[in-house]
């Protein structure tokens, strides 16, 4: 029984390790393919903690900059208020020169084909490939 139990501990081990180093690539790699402007999406990114039911082990990955569903899924059309009576500044090449208004009618954006979510599992999968 004691043998059993050994080979239990080490099957566990690796198999906790599989899934850490899988979901490790597959944040790296979202990272990599996340649109850049700023960086800060790409910073956003964690490895969620291992989860455990049983022998069954996960974890995730996740972005929690303000942008990054609206990255990920695109927006309609809306209004963006400034804050507290303040002011939205914005360079505006014609006028050459920053220019100050108290709100915007953003014509709204395309999803950025899905970054995020688009083939996210075949990633994970091909990643727990990898770490064999």
């Amino acid at each position: 029984m004691a043998n059993m139990s050994s080979l239990e501990n080490k099957v566990r081990a690796r198999a906790v390790s599989m899934v850490i180093q899988a979901t490790q690539l597959t944040l790296k790699q979202k990272q990599a393919d996340a649109p850049y402007k700023t960086g800060e999406l790409r910073r956003s990114g964690r490895v969620l903690p291992l989860r455990s039911q049983g022998n069954v082990y996960s974890s995730g990955i996740e972005f929690t900059a303000d942008h990054a569903a609206m990255l990920d899924r695109g927006t309609p059309p809306h209004i963006i208020r400034a804050k507290g009576g303040g002011l939205l500044g914005f360079y505006n090449e014609k006028a050459g020169k920053i220019i100050g208004v108290t709100e915007v009618h953003h014509p709204g954006s395309k999803k950025h084909k899905g970054w995020f979510s688009r083939g996210l599992a075949v990633v994970w999968r091909n990643n727990l490939r990898r770490v064999r």
